[in-house]
């Protein structure tokens, strides 16, 4: 018996892909608690969804910043919100992985090491968000605006009135799971950059090596390093399990700061490339437009009609 056989259209796998795509993001449910506009796609997508609970009593699922296909995941990991954001998660897998560069800002100066950042115990609240943006408070105090494009992540961070300092955390040999190698070097009073290597994946080893370079819009008046317990007020290189950089800046002028990070799994100068490339500028509300506008392309290739919000995300399925 002959067999016809019909060769695919490549196209068509790029087709499954985006369907794919907007499938994941309507599941995530209709309405978001962040600025809900009736025009986008993007604010009607609650990525809050399946994000309650840390660890095992976890959704799997993160909250964060994320743009369509994209390399970064800007976002707090959800085995331990109170680890800082980081630049990349999986998200659904049952178990930790990834959770690069932690970072956060904390009020007043640092006197302390954050060691591996979740004993610091920095507190997360008032989630909001939508796709391609993710806002929360950070100790009750500072506002944490996160946004991305395809390789890179950008946050605004507004610090509380009255503050005469702030300061912004970067854990380099800190992830979800051990790190074999790392190393991080402050570059400039508003910039550093290093690499991570490591991974693993519900007790089996997954190394994988990922570099960064990051950058602040203002200078700051004190930089350091850590190494586990020790803090090192004016050091510039840190390597190792359990160390970072940490930058303070003087707020009496202005209580906003703003953060941005490029990645890449290939070496430093791509990192600087890409953030170069996709993140070249400080204005964080035309990078947060620009992702919504993306993910409205693909957002937009389904419609659903009715006045029940839930109902109409369940049509949206079925039509599919």
């Amino acid at each position: 018996m002959n067999r016809s056989t019909t060769e695919i259209p490549k196209d068509m796998f790029k087709s499954l892909k985006t369907i794919s795509l907007s499938l994941a993001a309507l599941l995530l449910g209709a309405g978001s608690a962040c600025g809900q506009q009736s025009d986008s796609y993007a604010h009607k997508v609650n990525t809050l969804i399946g994000t309650r609970g840390v660890g095992l009593t976890s959704g799997y699922l993160y909250p964060g910043a994320t743009y369509p296909f994209g390399m970064v995941q800007f976002t707090p990991t959800y085995f331990a919100k109170r680890g800082g954001f980081v630049i990349n998660q999986l998200s659904g897998g049952g178990c930790s992985h990834m959770g690069n560069f932690p970072t956060f800002p904390v009020t007043g100066k640092l006197d302390s090491s954050p060691e591996n950042i979740l004993d610091y115990r920095v507190g997360i609240c008032g989630e909001q968000g939508h796709a391609g943006y993710y806002e929360a408070t950070v100790q009750e105090a500072v506002k944490a605006q996160l946004t991305v494009t395809e390789r890179t992540g950008m946050a605004r961070y507004e610090y509380p009135a009255g503050e005469a300092f702030g300061t912004v955390i970067i854990g380099a040999g800190i992830a979800a799971t051990p790190i074999e190698q790392a190393a991080v070097v402050i570059t400039g009073p508003n910039s550093c950059e290093g690499y991570a290597e490591g991974g693993s994946f519900c007790g089996v080893r997954t190394p994988y090596k990922v570099y960064f370079v990051a950058e602040f819009d203002a200078r700051a008046v004190t930089t350091g390093i850590w190494k586990e317990d020790r803090l090192t007020p004016g050091g510039r290189f840190a390597e190792g399990s359990e160390s970072g950089v940490y930058f303070t800046f003087d707020l009496t002028e202005n209580r906003n700061v703003q953060y941005k990070i490029g990645v890449s799994y290939v070496s430093v100068e791509n990192a600087r490339a890409n953030l170069a490339a996709e993140n070249a500028g400080w204005d964080f509300a035309a990078v947060q437009h620009a992702a919504e506008r993306r993910w409205n392309d693909y957002l937009g290739l389904i419609e659903a009609e009715g006045t029940n919000p839930d109902r109409t995300t369940q049509l949206s399925l079925i039509h599919i």
